[in-house]
């Protein structure tokens, strides 16, 4: 056996020292799971709406988190636009365009913003 065996065999020994697995462990495992089916079947359905609420609420903070990330990738990204404006014409068109109106530009970013986040925003509730 190589060292490096052994030192694989201590760390698994390491990891699994706390495990059960005496005669008993079947007996234990099966009572657990006879708990479980003794369980009124509207305990059972209250946990697994209170899963199922506790899921939504996640993938919603999740979502929310990403149209938050894409809103301020896209904002950066007009400021850096508006910023650089005669540049990107020019890379644009070589033979170039004298100036490009900012506030066009400023349009077609706050566009393409509201556009992106508009899904996110018809979710909210209406003020009063």
């Amino acid at each position: 056996m190589s060292e490096q065996d052994g030192r694989l065999d201590a760390r698994m020994r390491g990891l699994f020292a706390d495990v059960d697995t005496g005669s008993d462990f079947d007996r234990g495992v099966m009572q657990r799971v006879a708990a479980l089916g003794s369980l009124p079947a509207v305990d059972l359905r209250a946990q697994f709406e209170r899963k199922r609420e506790l899921a939504r609420q996640r993938l919603r903070r999740e979502a929310l988190s990403n149209a938050v990330t894409i809103a301020g990738v896209g904002a950066a990204a007009g400021v850096v636009v508006w910023r650089h404006a005669p540049a990107i014409i020019q890379w644009v068109r070589p033979g170039g365009v004298g100036e490009i109106d900012p506030w066009l530009l400023a349009g077609i970013v706050v566009a393409a913003l509201a556009g992106s986040l508009w899904p996110l925003l018809r979710r909210f509730p209406t003020p009063l």
